[in-house]
């Protein structure tokens, strides 16, 4: 198999795997919420389909904050608060300065979404040039020439019957 058709394959697969994660990501966190501590005084969280990033200026956490990593609380009954912009911002809470960046999924989501559509639009063409006997290159039709002749268009070498569907 071409080195593109398994580059092709891997972002059409890996990618589909990446958008459905995202999802349940961005629709879980409208319920629960997780946080790890990842330094004696940075935080990360999910929550509300957005990525946070939390850092004290006294160089440790407070008492109550992010203590087992990670945390999962359920979020009651309230509606999640969505963001839908980056935002960041520093202010004091308890006496202890806090700067909080705030990054949304969804772009994740949309841009991971819109990479793999363009790879299992690629792999529907070529598919569909092989099963027509077309040139798997530029799409010239094959129709009359001989099974093992280089394409009069683009020069391609010609595609051993079998290797289209990935067969050995």
């Amino acid at each position: 198999m071409r080195i593109r058709t398994v580059i092709r394959k891997s972002v059409k697969w890996g990618g589909a795997l990446a958008v459905v994660l995202l999802v349940a990501v961005c629709v879980a966190s409208a319920k629960w919420h997780w946080s790890w501590k990842v330094a004696s005084n940075c935080g990360v969280s999910i929550d509300a389909s957005c990525l946070g990033v939390f850092c004290y200026d006294t160089g440790i956490f407070p008492q109550d904050s992010l203590s087992v990593i990670p945390i999962f609380y359920d979020g009651g009954d309230s509606s999640p608060t969505w963001r839908g912009t980056f935002q960041r911002a520093s202010y004091a809470s308890g006496g202890v300065g806090v700067t909080r960046t705030i990054i949304p999924l969804w772009p994740f989501s949309l841009l991971t979404l819109i990479v793999t559509g363009f790879a299992w639009r690629a792999d529907l063409i070529a598919r569909r040039r092989a099963m027509v006997g077309s040139c798997l290159k530029c799409g010239y039709s094959r129709v009359g020439l001989a099974p093992d002749a280089v394409c009069p268009e683009c020069g391609a070498a010609a595609v051993v019957a079998g290797s289209a569907r990935g067969a050995p």
